[in-house]
């Protein structure tokens, strides 16, 4: 696995660099662990069931958190969301690929020190804080890390972010874990994009929250 930069070194990898695709932006954009067809497909599931046969939802219905909820339920039950800071806005897909690359490292360790025996695409990460259930973890995929858990990771990505943007981006619940280098395994569809610049880091907290509450996410109930 490739060495985790510094505590004190605020940029990311290229690797977190992504696919950076352009076109409209993704703000409205309700992600269900499935796509917007799957959205579709389980909120009408959802309220035909709901209803005895009569299904309410349409595809505006998609844009509302209990809505976003009840799909991801359905299709999302294996999906584990996270938060990654990048200096590099726009970026659709994360993908660990562009850790394997020289040109795209933007940060310490410089690309030989991360790669000193060669590069190894099988060690290749996706670097991110989770914000839901991890690998090991049962539960809903709708229910976040506790709170203090979720705005200490959200403050740790801002600091990567460097003035870009704050992703909040999905994978495969069994390739997202907490461990000390905070890797992802595999590609990472963005879900939402956040920018940072001249926010404060308790600024990007807030307005994360507020994403994630339009997003459907929720808080574990206090004990």
């Amino acid at each position: 696995m490739a060495a985790r930069r510094p505590k004190d070194v605020s940029a990311w990898l290229g690797g977190n660099r992504g696919t950076v695709q352009s076109g409209s932006s993704n703000e409205t954009q309700i992600d269900t662990g499935g796509g917007e067809k799957d959205a579709v497909t389980a909120i009408n599931a959802w309220g035909l069931a709901a209803v005895g046969g009569v299904s309410i939802a349409g595809v505006g219905a998609i844009k509302s958190g209990a809505a976003a909820r009840a799909a991801r339920a359905v299709s999302g039950r294996n999906t584990s969301y996270f938060v990654h800071g990048s200096p590099t806005t726009k970026i659709k897909t994360l993908d660990p690929k562009y850790e394997t690359m020289p040109n795209t490292v933007v940060s310490d360790p410089k690309f030989n020190d991360r790669w000193p025996g060669g590069v190894d695409v099988s060690k290749a990460n996706v670097y991110g804080q989770p914000i839901t259930k991890v690998v090991g973890q049962k539960g809903s995929a709708n229910i976040l890390q506790p709170r203090n858990v979720v705005q200490e990771n959200i403050k740790d990505a801002y600091g990567y972010s460097q003035s870009g943007s704050l992703y909040i981006a999905k994978a495969p619940r069994q390739k997202v874990g907490f461990d000390a280098d905070d890797a992802i395994t595999s590609t990472a569809k963005v879900v939402k994009e956040i920018k940072t610049s001249g926010k404060t880091a308790d600024q990007v907290v807030q307005e994360t929250e507020k994403v994630l509450r339009k997003l459907g996410f929720r808080y574990p109930k206090k004990h």
